[in-house]
């Protein structure tokens, strides 16, 4: 999609930005039994996955943003943020060779 949107000579970039974890009021739903409702059960996994990946600052989450969206350059990219590192990733063009999760 990328590649044909810079073909096409339209000026519209397409990249997708993607960060771990951040520390918004969505996180404290899930502490919060009543509110979370149905998904109360999945406390557990939320408390494991956020205990690997860690949680983002908001400002160090717009900051990475706006990095991507000002780099002219960037075309069909991935950046994926977490508390270890920024990075870009590329896509298979296999799908099958896809990694199906991050988690162990």
């Amino acid at each position: 999609m990328a590649e044909a949107s810079s073909v096409s000579g339209y000026g519209v970039r397409i990249n997708a930005f993607c960060p771990s974890f951040v520390k918004t009021p969505i996180l404290d739903f899930m502490k919060n039994e009543k509110a979370a409702g149905q998904l109360g059960h999945l406390q557990h996994l939320s408390d494991k996955i956020l205990a690997k990946t860690g949680i983002l600052e908001v400002p160090v989450v717009a900051e990475r943003f706006l990095q991507l969206v000002t780099d002219e350059e960037k075309n069909g990219a991935v950046m994926m943020v977490t508390q270890e590192c920024t990075a870009y990733m590329n896509f298979p063009k296999d799908f099958k060779d896809a990694p199906k999760t991050i988690l162990p």
